[in-house]
Order: C-alpha cells, then structure tokens, then sequence
C-alpha cells in the first residue's frame, strides 16, 4: 500500500499548532512508500520519500518547509535522483545551512538485486545540487560505495563544517572472494 504523508507540529505544552487533522507533506500525486525527516538546520525541517508514483520504479523526493509546514522552495519537491532505477530507503540530514545530505540504496547496478550500492547528493538551501569547491553534485547521483554485493541500511549525521557522516551495513565481509 502507498499512502500520503502527514505532519503535526506539537508545542511543548501539549498544543497542536497545526490542527488537528495535520499538513500534508507529500504531494497529492505522491504514493509514498517509506520517508525521513530532519532538521533543516535553520529552523525548518527537510521531507524525503521513496514514492512509487509512476508504478514502476521508487524514486526520491525532497521537499524543505519552514517551521510553519509552508514549502520553501518554488517547485515545492526535487527529485533527488534522475536515474531511472530504483532508489530506496533515504537517509537524510542537514547541512547546516538549510540544505541536505541525502543517501540512498541505489538499483542501477543490479541484476535482480544481485547488487545494491549507495549513491548520495547535496541538495543545496534554494533546491539545487550544490557547488562546493567547483565540484557540483551529480543530477544522478555519485557513488557513495559501489563495490559489488549489498551496501544497505544508509544513516546520515550532521557533521562539521556542513559535511556529514554517512554509515551503512555492508555485506562484503560475509561474502568470501568480493
């Protein structure tokens, strides 16, 4: 089953801020599958999905809101990632300055899940792959681990300086000869 996501924002006296039945946070063409949420690091927090809307494959999607629930950005979600493979169970995390870290268990490599690797971006504070140091991240991606057998399990943590930690069970140690 896929569903829609919903958020309410809880005072800590109890108060429901947002009303009672909540803000949704997907889009309404959205068919969620699995999401994470983070701070944003500037007071508003960051949305990602694994949605299922095309009935094929999962893809990824972030949406930043601001301590209100009210969508930062113009577009209101990016897509993460542009390949067409699936991406699964996101991690994300802050960068400290309103934009995101994202991980993801990517499929492009795979053969009937012979293979998963992790591949990651950094979506800056305006929505867009960001630009440090003259590097700019990816549209599709950059592998994060793409040695062969399964990297899975991604977990992001803010870390110094707007970079991140990123960790992740991986099978290559239980799998003589890889």
């Amino acid at each position: 089953a896929t569903y829609d996501v919903r958020g309410v924002m809880i005072s800590p006296n109890g108060t429901d801020l947002w009303g009672a039945q909540g803000r949704r946070l997907s889009v309404a063409e959205a068919a969620v599958v699995r999401h994470q949420l983070s701070s944003d690091g500037q007071g508003g927090f960051l949305f990602g999905c694994e949605d299922f809307r095309n009935n094929v494959q999962t893809h990824l999607y972030l949406t930043r809101y601001d301590a209100e629930g009210v969508a930062v950005w113009e577009n209101i979600e990016r897509r993460v990632c542009v390949d067409n493979g699936s991406q699964n169970n996101v991690a994300i995390t802050h960068d400290g300055s309103g934009g995101a870290w994202i991980v993801w268990e990517d499929y492009r490599n795979s053969d009937l899940y012979s293979e998963i690797d992790l591949y990651g971006t950094h979506i800056n504070s305006d929505g867009e792959y960001a630009t440090i140091g003259g590097f700019t991240w990816p549209a599709e991606g950059y592998p994060m681990c793409d040695v062969p057998t399964y990297q899975t399990e991604p977990i992001l943590l803010p870390w110094e300086s707007g970079s991140a930690l990123a960790v992740w069970k991986d099978l290559r140690s239980s799998n003589p000869g890889r």
